[in-house]
């Protein structure tokens, strides 16, 4: 999403500058829909470059970087692994989240840990400028990389302008209601259900008083057969009997998002480790208090000061 927006923004400039958007869908429907969301519908200066490949891997170590090659770019931005063997006189510019795997690295499959242990470090080599998406994660960078702390900038994330202008009407907050089947009263998380969410812990402490919430439920949006999905919330939900207290709509669309927050009476982000955490500002733009832990050091203050600080001025 952080790329999608930044795309949507970029083309809202008038600029001279050439603009291309490289992908691995090779659907047209699928590429005419994005081409419309993001707002870049007949602007000249910005190309939707269609590569098909035959997996992510090839992707980086092949068909961009053969691409590339023919065709080269001033500056390639991307996120995390940059493109293999790509000339020096391109630019390379990646948007590193977090790099949570290195300090929590039980949560990771194997084969994901290998895989950003070997090319993470070869893609911060390789890029020109690292951006990081708060303080935070700049530092953290910096220190486990030992990069040049002048390669390496930060631009914190924030809520989009879609989810503040979608319209939250009481009539829509019905909508989203029924279509999610969701509770009178509830707890909210939305966001992916790794491990390294706590969503666990979180449960269990939920247990422990839900007797004193009179009634409360705990709605946990996300994709349950997603890629590293923590099999521990099951675990819990089991051991203390929650099928009818824990709901899982499921993926929530994000044209629902802002309706699901305005209904939530608190939202919770229990994650052992945030780079960011976009949730939690989305929360509290819809007025609904975040209940976070702050094991994730500094991250988490200076994103809710900084909120804070906006609020005031």
């Amino acid at each position: 999403m952080v790329i999608f927006n930044l795309v949507r923004e970029l083309a809202q400039i008038n600029s001279n500058h050439q603009f291309e958007l490289f992908t691995d869908v090779t659907d047209e429907k699928v590429l005419r829909d994005i081409s419309q969301r993001i707002g870049i519908g007949g602007k000249e200066n910005f190309k939707i470059i269609s590569l098909e490949t035959p997996n992510r891997f090839a992707w980086n170590f092949w068909t961009l970087p053969m691409y590339l090659r023919k065709n080269p770019v001033d500056v390639y931005h991307t996120q995390y692994i940059t493109p293999w063997f790509v000339s020096k006189k391109i630019k390379v510019v990646t948007i590193i989240h977090d790099i949570s795997f290195n300090f929590f690295p039980k949560f990771i499959k194997f084969s994901d840990l290998f895989f950003l242990r070997t090319l993470i470090p070869l893609s911060v080599r390789r890029a020109d400028k690292i951006v990081g998406v708060s303080e935070f994660t700049r530092d953290e960078i910096i220190k486990y990389y030992k990069v040049d702390p002048e390669k390496v900038e930060w631009i914190h994330n924030s809520v989009s302008s879609e989810f503040l202008d979608l319209e939250v009407s009481e009539k829509r907050l019905a909508e989203v209601r029924k279509k999610y089947d969701l509770p009178e009263k509830f707890i909210l998380y939305i966001g992916t259900l790794q491990p390294r969410k706590n969503l666990p812990m979180f449960i269990e402490a939920f247990a422990k008083i839900k007797e004193d919430l009179n009634g409360m439920k705990v709605v946990i949006g996300g994709n349950r057969k997603a890629h590293n999905y923590d099999i521990g919330i099951d675990q819990v939900i089991n051991e203390n009997n929650l099928h009818e207290d824990i709901i899982f709509p499921g993926f929530i669309d994000e044209d629902d998002k802002p309706a699901i927050f305005k209904l939530a009476n608190v939202f919770v982000f229990p994650s052992f480790y945030e780079g960011f955490g976009i949730p939690v500002l989305e929360a509290m733009v819809k007025g609904v208090p975040v209940l976070s832990f702050f094991s994730w050091k500094n991250s988490a203050r200076k994103m809710l000061a900084i909120y804070e600080k906006l609020l005031h001025n």
